[in-house]
């Protein structure tokens, strides 16, 4: 086989050295290795790369004569990148003169946040505001700390309240909300900062997995005077990360507390036995009118011998403090790291960003790097969003409606989809397939791109001939459903047609890609209402794509009708009258039955055949009509009610809830869908019924 690149692993290479040898022989392995542990003339250390976790790629807190630090470097080389050839800035400033080089590295990190814009936090109460989790309603927290408060207080979380009780009485020099007092918890609570607490759910399930390794890391700007503390004239973020109210416990508190410039400070419901209730870390001098970057980053470690069961720093901006830390890493809540912020002092808050892994020193300087400059000209929300509610509102102009008809729910599209088969059932077929496979994976797959190996070991990815159904899998994120006895997979309509791509799961996908050359049929499937006449419809756009030409599209509409009021007395009125004449028709049956019986006797024979088959026919048309009717006044009597119950169930899908999956949406849709054709199909079959018993009599 040719030689070629087989999509083995990555190596970073270190040096590379040529050798002529004097006698002609090769070098032997003792000499190899003795030149590899020599140092490497003309190489400089200096030049080697280096990871971003070394502590050689951090900036370090030097200045130069002038007081300039590295940040200052960092922001002038923009336009005059030859300040940063200055040899002490060189060497100092690593992450701000880009002057040591980032070895490669394939990690990738999972971010969670819980805003998605800047926040502006001001006073709900004196002593601060509660912003909780958008799970969280205000009544439902109210109620827990009152029957909380009722049942005496109890200390029933694991590791007690001792660490709430210590922050909040203990060397503080700050407010602080008493959550023990239930009225004070219910002023304090404002609804419009709430936060995403799928994102924190992640976010812990992630810290449990890397064993409590975590970051967190926001900016943080005063708003004025009210933001400082008044003793000091200082401003200093006063952040609580509270995992419960009733009883109240946090594991992550910024605040003032011994040092002056305020401290980050770590709890854990396993301290009990351990020498402080709690581990801080002292923050540097935050901004007093401008933006300031905090982060916090804990690593757990373990080293025989050793006192420490990990590390943990805190940045303010460009510094940093570090310590060891004690106490093991437990959480309050297992499930959520916080369900509560609390801000004690009115302030600018960028989305706090949560990563379920210790950032390097290093890598924190390049993020404040990359938006330092950004965040300066920043003003942030000039009310907060409570206010903004009140004072602005939005005048919402209604149009009269004007379709016929109402749309009851999103269009879903419906595909049936085939497997890729294993062979074409024409050879060129196959070995197009091999051959446009060939080229993608040279143009698409060469270094530095990667591929999975499914995608370079097997040509059906590139294109494939359809074979048997598929059943199983996955398509746009999506498992499959059953509609009406056949299994595909569904979509909302609007997000195939009005979005370019979709974001599921961690995967972006063009939505022009949802109908392939594995799609067998396309059903598209609307429901609609029409108030004026009371009937509700179902209408089917279906493409079938398993022809070798072109499409074949069907278009099908089905009607179920509201019969009720003066309409249904008139309908159940009419169906008496026709009872009564069935009534009439069978007694002239029996009277027939008789004449007939009696002739034959009397003639000694049989009775003439047009009378039998006169009364064949009518019994046969009474018994039908008494079925028919016995079916249909029911189904009339209860159409009102069983609208109500199918399209009040449509209505009630939480199309827009970001707690149901789309899976349990569609589910709910096609329960719906399928009882309202069940309806229709059984009046179908009714008036089919119907067309028989005219059949009869026109027999007769």
């Amino acid at each position: 086989a040719e030689p070629g690149y087989t999509y083995g692993d990555d190596a970073q290479l270190y040096d590379v050295r040529m050798y002529v040898h004097p006698n002609g022989s090769p070098l032997t392995g003792a000499e190899v290795m003795a030149i590899s542990r020599a140092p490497t003339p003309g190489l400089d250390a200096s030049l080697l790369c280096l990871p971003i976790t070394s502590d050689l790629m951090a900036d370090t807190d030097w200045r130069d004569s002038w007081g300039h630090g590295c940040e200052w470097y960092f922001a002038n080389a923009q336009t005059n990148p030859t300040i940063c050839e200055y040899p002490p800035a060189k060497l100092q400033c690593p992450i701000g003169c880009g002057s040591r080089q980032e070895c490669l590295s394939h990690s990738t990190r999972k971010v969670f946040f819980t805003w998605d814009r800047v926040r502006r936090i001001e006073r709900q109460m004196p002593n601060g505001t509660l912003c909780l989790n958008a799970d969280w309603s205000p009544a439902q927290v109210v109620a827990q700390c009152r029957e909380w408060v009722a049942a005496g207080r109890p200390d029933s979380v694991p590791g007690g309240i001792k660490g709430w009780l210590e922050s909040l009485d203990v060397g503080r020099t700050g407010t602080r909300i008493d959550v023990r007092d239930c009225d004070v918890l219910a002023s304090a609570i404002d609804e419009s900062c709430s936060f995403d607490a799928e994102q924190i759910r992640h976010f812990t399930r992630g810290v449990h997995a890397s064993g409590g390794d975590f970051t967190v890391a926001f900016w943080v700007k005063p708003i004025g005077p009210i933001s400082k503390l008044p003793a000091r004239d200082q401003f200093i973020p006063h952040l609580q990360f509270l995992s419960t109210l009733s009883p109240p416990t946090h594991n992550l508190v910024f605040g003032s507390w011994a040092n002056p410039n305020g401290e980050a400070r770590l709890y854990s419901s396993c301290a009990s036995g351990k020498r402080d209730e709690n581990e801080n870390v002292e923050l540097k001098a935050a901004e007093a009118d401008g933006w300031t970057m905090v982060s916090i980053s804990r690593q757990n470690y373990s080293k025989v011998g050793a006192v420490e069961s990990g590390e943990m720093f805190v940045t303010t901006n460009m510094l940093r403090n570090w310590e060891g830390t004690f106490l093991p890493q437990c959480l309050y809540d297992d499930t959520s790291f916080f369900n509560a912020l609390e801000v004690n002092y009115p302030m600018l808050i960028s989305p706090i960003m949560l990563v379920p892994q210790a950032i390097p020193f290093a890598e924190i300087q390049q993020t404040y790097f990359q938006f330092a400059e950004a965040m300066k000209v920043k003003g942030g929300p000039l009310v907060s969003n409570a206010k903004r509610i009140e004072q602005q509102h939005i005048t919402v102009e209604k149009r009269d409606f004007g379709p016929r008809s109402a749309l009851m729910a999103p269009p879903i599209i419906f595909q049936q989809r085939a497997k890729p088969a294993d062979a074409c059932p024409f050879e060129y077929s196959d070995k197009l397939q091999a051959q446009q496979h060939a080229q993608m994976v040279k143009s698409k797959c060469a270094l530095p791109f990667r591929c999975d190996d499914s995608v370079l070991s097997d040509s059906r990815h590139t294109i494939a001939c359809p074979g048997s159904p598929m059943r199983e899998g996955t398509h746009f994120e999506v498992p499959p459903m059953d509609l009406r006895g056949n299994r595909g997979y569904p979509e909302l309509l609007y997000s195939i047609t009005d979005n370019p791509f979709l974001w599921r799961n961690g995967r972006l996908t063009d939505t022009v890609d949802f109908v392939d050359v594995l799609t067998e049929n396309v059903e598209v499937v609307f429901v609609f209402f029409t108030p004026t006449f009371g009937i509700t419809s179902v209408m089917t756009v279906l493409a079938d794509f398993s022809g070798s030409l072109a499409a074949n599209v069907d278009v099908q509409l089905a009607h179920y009708e509201i019969i009720e009021g003066e309409s249904l007395g008139l309908y159940m009125f009419a169906q008496i009258v026709v009872l009564a004449s069935i009534g009439f028709m069978i007694m002239d049956i029996v009277l027939g039955c008789r004449e007939t019986i009696k002739e034959a006797r009397c003639n000694g024979g049989w009775p003439d055949a047009s009378r039998i088959f006169k009364t064949f026919t009518d019994s046969a048309i009474a018994v039908m009509v008494i079925v028919f009717i016995a079916y249909r006044i029911p189904s009339k009597r209860s159409s009102a009610g069983e609208t109500d119950r199918i399209l009040g169930s449509l209505g009630e899908i939480p199309w827009d809830s970001v707690e149901k999956t789309l899976q349990e949406k569609l589910e709910l849709f096609f329960a719906s869908v399928v009882d309202l054709m069940s309806l229709i199909e059984k009046e179908s079959t009714l008036s089919d019924f119907c067309n028989i018993i005219l059949v009869v009599s026109l027999f007769r």
